[in-house]
């Protein structure tokens, strides 16, 4: 049951609606990755000022290093639900394309048109 949904979906990378949404939830997750981890090496600090040891500047550096690690760690478990999210924003355009190729009609527009 689960694999036969699983070749149907495949079969769907054929329709220029399903890639379209598939290419945005993909550009998304990664914009929002590549955003997140942009923004928090922009909050490090350059240089950190110890009392008893002065100025330290390799700490910044040490610091981005963790940071990217990090960030690519929680990519491969944050990847999926954050793509399904971005992917959901755009379902209807895969309903609208299933819709067609099922019945030649499609209901989910008229749905949300209901005076």
């Amino acid at each position: 049951m689960i694999f036969d949904a699983f070749l149907k979906a495949l079969g769907q990378l054929t329709d220029p609606r399903f890639r379209r949404v598939l290419w945005i939830g993909v550009g998304l997750t990664f914009g929002l990755l590549l955003a997140a981890t942009l923004g928090v090496q922009w909050l490090l600090p350059d240089s950190v000022s110890l009392p008893w040891f002065g100025e330290i500047r390799w700490l910044s550096s040490l610091l981005s290093g963790f940071v990217l690690v990090s960030m690519i760690g929680m990519s491969m478990f944050l990847m999926v639900p954050i793509a399904s999210v971005f992917t959901g924003l755009f379902l209807d355009r895969i309903v609208d394309g299933g819709c067609a190729r099922i019945c030649g009609t499609c209901y989910s527009r008229a749905v949300w048109h209901v005076q």
